[in-house]
């Protein structure tokens, strides 16, 4: 599998000693990693040097499983044995991993572990560990992202290409940042990273949006500074929102069997026919569908992003009447018709896309 390296205060000699230290590592961490069912669908590894501290050396990794979130944080007296200890304790941290009956409930448990590495890099104002900590598990969002801009694209809030996925997660990271601090304690991190989602595509409905900003620039423009902002970065928010998984609708039809044209489909016109669909929902319902569905959000959640006025009962309604809404569609053989020669259409012309 591939990882995605940080290294801050490290000159060209501490980055040479790293990599001949991570080359004599690495045979025995990914043995240990084959032997898993499930390899991480995410994995940051970040190490830091400050010549003002001690320990100077401090590491960071952040793996994400389909059903768990590890997180560690050494720190140590030089770049070899804080590499080593990152990974001894990310292997300690994998011997003690069981398969779990539920993956997504496991997973969202596991996230409450990454909270106080991101309260310490908030505090101290180590914007670069923050992200590094967060960037993993915002890049398990990139589906939802794209998906929530296509549906948007469709209602012609925003224009078709002003606004791409890897540029939503950068924004979303550094409203992250900037608001951790305000982040309700009771509020789960994926819920909020859900509803940071959408308040940064309301801004940009509103052309609300903050100019691109270094995270490299002088420390006096840290506010207004964008914690991802290098190429290796945003590729990666891209690849993650090719190779993430798609949303099937049976997660949100569980207990109804697809219409045999819908299993006829193959995946890119799934898909198409999928925001077809969710584009004709109610917006509220629409999103609660989907953040119970595929992301195993609970109604008090999916209300908590909604905002105030909103309860949890009220949040629960909106999933069912958008699941039956989107039953109600599928039985409607007329959708079906539209949607196959709009495809033919789009396909023919991809300029006539959403017209």
């Amino acid at each position: 599998m591939t990882y995605e390296w940080l290294c801050a205060g490290c000159d060209n000699g501490d980055e040479r000693t790293l990599a001949a230290h991570w080359e004599e590592l690495q045979p025995a961490w990914e043995a240990r990693l084959e032997a898993l069912d499930q390899p991480p669908d995410e994995a940051t590894f970040s190490i830091v040097h400050r010549t003002d501290e001690t320990p100077e050396w401090s590491a960071q990794a952040t793996l994400v499983f389909p059903g768990d979130v590890v997180v560690e944080e050494p720190e140590a007296l030089s770049p070899q044995s804080v590499l080593e200890a990152l990974v001894n304790r990310l292997s300690r941290r994998l011997d003690e991993m069981q398969d779990w009956p539920d993956e997504k409930v496991q997973r969202r448990r596991g996230l409450h572990r990454i909270v106080p590495f991101l309260e310490r890099a908030r505090t101290v104002g180590r914007m670069q560990e923050f992200a590094a900590f967060l960037r993993p598990i915002l890049g398990s969002f990139a589906p939802y992202a794209r998906r929530e801009l296509a549906l948007h694209e469709m209602e012609g809030d925003v224009e078709e290409g002003e606004f791409e996925v890897d540029e939503l997660l950068d924004e979303t990271l550094l409203h992250a940042w900037d608001h951790f601090e305000r982040r309700r304690p009771s509020l789960p991190l994926d819920a909020w990273l859900a509803g940071i989602i959408g308040q940064v595509l309301e801004e940009q409905m509103r052309g609300a949006s903050r100019p691109h900003v270094s995270l490299d620039e002088p420390a006096a423009a840290e506010e207004s500074r964008r914690p991802v902002d290098d190429e290796a970065s945003r590729e990666g928010w891209i690849e993650g929102a090719v190779v993430s998984k798609d949303i099937e609708l049976g997660e949100l039809l569980p207990d109804r069997p697809s219409p045999d044209v819908w299993e006829q489909l193959d995946p890119d016109r799934r898909e198409a026919g999928l925001n077809r669909m969710l584009s004709r929902l109610k917006r509220g319902q629409r999103q609660s569908l989907l953040l119970s569905a595929v992301h195993g959000l609970e109604p008090a959640e999916i209300a908590a992003i909604q905002g105030e006025g909103v309860s949890a009962g009220q949040a629960q309604a909106a999933v069912d009447a958008g699941r039956d809404a989107l039953a109600r569609l599928i039985d409607q053989q007329e959708i079906w018709t539209e949607f196959q020669e709009e495809f033919e259409r789009t396909r023919r012309d991809p300029r006539q896309r959403h017209t």
